[in-house]
C-alpha cells in the first residue's frame, strides 16, 4: 500500500432482540477490483464494551499496527465508542444511507437536504458537484 492512501473498513454491528442476545460484528474492506473483502467477523452472546474491544484489539493484529484507518461504521453506539480507543491515529465517519435513518428517527425533513447530501457523498470532486 502506498504511503499516502489510509485502508478502508467498513464494520457492521447486529444486534438480535431474541431470548439470546446475540451480536454479530462485520469489518470488510475494498481490494484492487473495488470487490468487497472480508476481513473479519464475530458473533458474542453480549452487546458490550468488553466484546467490542475484543473484536477490534483482534482486528487491529490483522491490520497491523501504524497505519492510517479510515473507519466507516453503522452508528452502532459500542463500535463508535472503542474504534477511538484501539485505533489511536484513525478516522471515523458514517454511512450515507445510517445518516438519512438517523435523520427521519429524530423528526429532520429530509427532502431538500436529501438530494444535496446524496451529490455531496457522490462527488469526488467540485467539478463532479457543480
Amino acid at each position: 500500500m502506498d504511503r499516502f492512501q489510509a485502508y478502508f473498513v467498513a464494520i457492521r454491528c447486529c444486534s438480535s432482540k431474541r431470548e439470546l442476545p446475540n451480536t454479530m460484528f462485520v469489518a470488510d474492506s475494498i481490494d484492487g477490483n473495488y470487490q468487497t473483502l472480508p476481513i473479519a467477523f464475530d458473533m458474542d452472546v453480549e452487546n458490550n464494551l468488553d466484546c467490542s474491544t475484543w473484536f477490534l484489539m483482534r482486528l487491529k493484529e490483522v491490520l497491523g499496527v501504524g497505519r492510517e484507518i479510515l473507519f466507516i461504521t453503522n452508528m452502532e453506539y459500542i463500535i463508535i465508542s472503542c474504534i477511538g480507543h484501539v485505533f489511536l491515529h484513525s478516522y471515523h465517519g458514517y454511512t450515507c444511507k445510517n445518516v438519512f435513518m438517523y435523520m427521519r428517527i429524530i423528526g429532520i425533513s429530509c427532502r431538500t437536504l436529501e438530494p444535496l447530501l446524496w451529490m455531496t457523498s457522490k462527488s469526488y470532486t467540485m467539478s463532479d458537484f457543480e
